[in-house]
């Protein structure tokens, strides 16, 4: 076990008035759990701020046991204590258990190692002996502390729905009284109480069986429609920037081996925008991302000689190098704060200490503003086609800040594709494609970063296996091509295959069914259609896709031409149909979203036009099922044969009838 003097057990401080629950009667279960009490109290009047949290539940089957059985407490050593108060164990009214010190095992799990991230947080694990169905556990405790570089500020945001109904709830904030500070409510959350207490002021929320979170597809990134409250003690945004931008303004003289590099790499660059993307690629070629967020490191950068001596470094690290750099060769930049997660709507709450997650980079070039991110793999393309970070909002540190809007260029098709179908045969038909896909974008990053990860085999087999998958059987017939134009920002993919089993039988035994359907169109939306939608509909970035089929058919088609289109609030899609022979028809799909968010009171229209761009695109395809080629040709021209036998017959019988 891992010792640390960041965990103790001890009594709950005297500010805290514990809550009696004793007659509370949860009326709602949640996965077979009552939740008689929540309760929070944030004291930022202590030296440090303080966050009191008290949980009492009861189990009412065996799967809850599970839940309320092992009790789980994450806290970091570095800047955090975690006090233990009680962990007590009811059945039938009386405390029959009771967690001492050692009961407890300290453990460190790194939640985010996969994502090559490590924050040094230890987890307090405590396995409760002797759960029964019916008992109650009654457990509380304190979290005091918070980053050094915040130390001091207010930054609360809290909600009043869960995945569970409590019978009970409390939230109380204890504020130095002269303590000026901007509260939110959001979503219909209810009006605190306020209470002056000598030199404190106590804002104060009690509420009886609260509802459970709700929570729909495709909400708009960090859109919560719980009743929540934000309270906050900044005054704007400069203040925010203020805090954070002196620890990416000390004096950094830049390393030797550094401006060495630096300087090979931008050897070729004919302007300040070559540069600019010659000193962040060589950032994001040169230095491995591995955020190591131990201690300060979570919202501070390390010194420059550190970063590069270790050739690794966090969004923060890889940020502050590229600035620098860019500042030694002449070019206006610094670092900004962006929030992946909310984007461009991290100013639906006041300004606030925690509300970012991310740091990346502003350069400056005359009137013209740039933002980048070193973080991001290897880059493609030139300052027209590089994909730019869609974060929506940044926060530049700089002096007299303000939130700025991250500009991005006219976004190009980022998958236009064009698929070459031949169906051959009407005995036994065999089904060949070839299909020329180019990437662009940051759907090329991604594929290109894909494929230095992996190589081409693997890339080539993703790609097989998806038509593998759609068409029940797909065997190579040529080796996948890829073909790369960087200063497009742009891969080009190649593709061809036989179709073992494209065709399928219908109901009636009689025909051959085939269905192409251009399946990176319609599922682009991926949200689910409720009765009555209650939150904004997120249609995600803006995007432009296209997907192009050429079928050449072994029989005549009787398709006629036409042309559909779907304008959509937000996005449209175009469907084309042209009849090139009485034998090769071509469709072209065309989808073009522009990144908005549909408000409720137009879900139902959103739906409904998603489900009219479903029945238009798509081609389906029947032919007989032929036994041999005399009989197709019969089956195939039968009528030719026997209209003109008719047509004779009839004139001669109109003869002799006449005379």
């Amino acid at each position: 076990m891992i010792k640390t003097e960041s965990f103790k057990l001890q009594p709950a401080p005297d500010w805290v008035d514990e809550y009696d629950w004793s007659e509370v009667k949860p009326s709602t279960s949640r996965q077979g759990i009552n939740v008689y009490l929540s309760d929070t109290i944030i004291n930022v009047c202590e030296p440090d701020t303080c966050h009191y949290y008290r949980q009492v539940e009861q189990a009412l089957s065996t799967q809850a046991l599970e839940t309320i059985g092992h009790l789980n407490l994450t806290f970091n050593p570095f800047y955090q204590q975690l006090l233990i108060h009680k962990v007590a164990l009811f059945r039938n009214g009386e405390a029959i258990w009771s967690a001492e010190l050692e009961h407890f095992e300290i453990l460190r799990r790194e939640k985010d190692i996969e994502r090559r991230v490590f924050d040094g947080c230890l987890t307090a694990s405590l396995i409760i002996p002797g759960v029964r169905i019916g008992d109650i556990v009654d457990y509380s405790y304190c979290m005091i502390g918070s980053q050094p570089i915040l130390r001091g500020t207010v930054d609360i945001k809290t909600r009043f729905s869960w995945g569970y109904c409590a019978a009970r709830q409390r939230l109380m904030v204890i504020l130095p009284k002269g303590k000026e500070v901007a509260m939110q409510l959001n979503n219909d959350a209810p009006e605190p109480q306020t209470q002056l207490n000598g030199e404190t002021k106590i804002l104060l929320w009690e509420l009886e069986n609260t509802q459970l979170e709700k929570f729909e597809t495709s909400m708009p990134p960090g859109f919560d429609p719980s009743p929540s409250v934000s309270i906050s003690d900044a005054k704007s945004w400069e203040q925010i920037a203020d805090i954070f931008r002196p620890a990416y303004e000390n004096a950094h003289e830049l390393p030797v081996s550094l401006i060495e590099g630096a300087q090979a790499a931008k050897l070729d660059s004919k302007s300040e925008k070559d540069t600019i993307l010659a000193l962040l690629r060589f950032v994001q070629r040169e230095v491995r991302y591995l955020a190591v967020s131990m201690g300060e490191g979570g919202l501070i950068p390390r010194n420059i000689n550190e970063i590069w001596a270790s050739r690794y470094g966090d969004c923060k690290d890889k940020s502050l190098l590229l600035t620098c750099l860019l500042r030694h060769f002449g070019i206006v930049a610094s670092p900004a704060l962006v929030d992946t997660v909310t984007r461009e709507f991290v100013d639906a709450h006041p300004a606030r200490v925690y509300a970012f997650n991310h740091c990346i980079v502003r350069a400056k070039i005359g009137d013209e503003i740039r933002y980048f991110d070193p973080t991001f793999p290897d880059q493609a393309g030139t300052w027209e086609t590089i994909t730019p970070p869609y974060y929506g909002k940044a926060l530049p540190l700089i002096a007299q800040s303000q939130l700025e809007v991250i500009k991005v260029h006219q976004r190009p098709y980022v998958v236009e594709a064009v698929e070459n179908w031949k169906i051959e045969n009407l005995v036994n038909p065999k089904i060949h494609v070839e299909i020329q896909t180019f990437w662009r974008d940051y759907m090329a990053d991604g594929a290109r970063a894909k494929l230095k990860e992996d190589g081409l085999k693997a890339l080539s087999d993703d790609y097989a296996d998806f038509y593998d998958r759609q068409y029940r059987g797909a065997i190579r017939t040529k080796e996948t091509q890829i073909i790369d134009r960087p200063e497009k920002n742009e891969l080009e993919i190649i593709e061809s295959y036989e179709l073992t089993n494209g065709f399928t039988a219908a109901t009636t035994g009689k025909l051959l069914n085939f269905l192409w359907r251009p399946e990176e169109l319609l599922p682009d939306f991926m949200v689910t259609q409720t009765n009555e939608r209650a939150t904004p509909i997120d249609l995600g970035l803006g995007r432009r896709k296209s997907r192009t089929a050429i079928f050449a058919l072994p029989k005549e088609h009787f398709s006629a031409a036409k042309n559909d289109k779907i304008e959509s609030d937000g996005w449209r899609m175009e469907c084309d149909w042209a009849v090139v022979t009485p034998f090769v028809l071509k469709i072209r799909n065309d989808f073009e979203c522009e990144g908005k968010i549909i408000p409720p009171k137009k879900a139902q229209e959103f739906f409904d036009q998603l489900a009219k761009s479903d029945s238009l695109t798509g081609f389906s395809y029947s032919m007989p099922i032929y036994t041999s080629k005399t009989q197709s040709w019969f089956e195939e021209n039968w009528f030719r044969i026997i209209w003109p036998i008719v047509i004779v017959a009839y004139i001669i019988a109109a003869i002799y009838t006449g005379n």
